[in-house]
């Protein structure tokens, strides 16, 4: 999922395209708990989120669709 939203294939992605992703794996998760993730991944605005940054953020969430697909 997150290749598909790192189409430069370098591992970071944009605060937007952070945002779709949380949102494919968590649809119901609050506005304010993503922006509360943004700002504690990105707290200087840089607009970068690194695949292992966003993997730790989200592994729960990532769990909970790994058990739904199966």
């Amino acid at each position: 999922m997150f290749e598909e939203l790192d189409p430069e294939r370098v591992g970071v992605i944009n605060r937007p395209r952070f945002v779709t992703l949380t949102r494919r794996l968590a649809p119901t998760k609050s506005e304010s708990t993503v922006t509360t993730l943004l700002e504690a991944l990105d707290p200087f605005n840089h607009d970068m989120i690194t695949f292992s940054d966003a993997a730790n953020a989200l592994l729960p969430d990532i769990r909970r669709a790994c058990v739904k697909a199966n």
